[in-house]
Order: C-alpha cells, then sequence, then structure tokens
C-alpha cells in the first residue's frame, strides 16, 4: 500500500515518516524568506552517503523498477524523485555537506525518469525565484509547487495524448 516504503526497501534507503530534528546550515544569498540560514531535517543529511558509486545506485534503480514492473505487468511506471531542500540550495551553503546527493549521480535519461523535478528547482533557484520551498519546512513554497506541477502537467499530456 506505501509505494514509497516498498520502493525504499527494495533499495535498501530508509524511510520514515518522522521529521523532528532540525540542522541549520550558514548560507548566502539564498533566495528564501531569510536569505543567510538554511534550515534542513536531519533526514535530509542522514540519507546522505559519503560515497555512491553511480554504476550501483543506478543498477539498484533498475532492479527496483523491474521488480514493480513483474509485479505490476499492465502498468507503466513513472518515477517521481522530489529532491530534498538541502540538495536544491546546497550552493548556498558557506559549507557544503561531505556527504553528496544521489541525484547528482543518477542516469536522468533512464525511461523512468522522465519527469526532471530536480532540474526544474534547481533552475528556479539558480534564478532567486523565491519560495521554490518554505523557508522553515521541507515542502514546496508557492513557486515551487507551480514550477514541478507545470513539468509533471506537461508529461502528462505528452503521454496521454495519443499519436
Amino acid at each position: 500500500n506505501d509505494g514509497v516504503g516498498v520502493l525504499g526497501a527494495m533499495l535498501n534507503v530508509p524511510v520514515k515518516k518522522s521529521q523532528r530534528r532540525v540542522h541549520k546550515w550558514k548560507a548566502k544569498n539564498l533566495p528564501l524568506l531569510q536569505s543567510n540560514q538554511l534550515l534542513t531535517y536531519h533526514r535530509d543529511f542522514d540519507n546522505r552517503r559519503l560515497h555512491y558509486n553511480a554504476t550501483e545506485i543506478n543498477a539498484a534503480l533498475d532492479s527496483a523498477l523491474f521488480l514493480l514492473q513483474k509485479t505490476y505487468p499492465k502498468s507503466s511506471i513513472q518515477l517521481l524523485i522530489t529532491p530534498d531542500k538541502l540538495t536544491i540550495y546546497e550552493d548556498h551553503l558557506t559549507q557544503k555537506p561531505e556527504k553528496r546527493s544521489i541525484l547528482e549521480i543518477l542516469d536522468w535519461d533512464k525511461q523512468y525518469l522522465k519527469i526532471n523535478l530536480y532540474e526544474t528547482l534547481q533552475h528556479l533557484v539558480k534564478n532567486d525565484i523565491q519560495e521554490a520551498y518554505i523557508y522553515s519546512g521541507s515542502h514546496f513554497g508557492e513557486e515551487g509547487a507551480k514550477a514541478c506541477a507545470k513539468e509533471i502537467d506537461k508529461f502528462l499530456q505528452k503521454e496521454l495524448v495519443p499519436m
């Protein structure tokens, strides 16, 4: 019933529902309510690893999606990855985390990764658009939600329109 939990288990990535511990990062020129401090949940940092192996990560993702397709053979699977706030605002931090984001090494050309919200949100931040994420939480702000909804809608319109 919980697709995120199933995918997390297949990839051996912990999926937690609780987000109680907050980490404060020193930052410069953040396009947020407060421009010198980024608040993130510890989970965003805890789920990172010091060294990812791109081949292993992409193979694990392929394997997980293969198992999902095998379990649900009549389904069309599109994996939607929503980047965490730490990943999107990382370039504004005064000291980058040693642990890198897995999104930096994913093979974005995979057939099941056609919606790239990572690039969408990075574009907002690079253009100093306010509210890609809200300052005090892990959820999209108004502009982030609009931009991501537009990308998802564009994908669905393309996929649902018969050729």
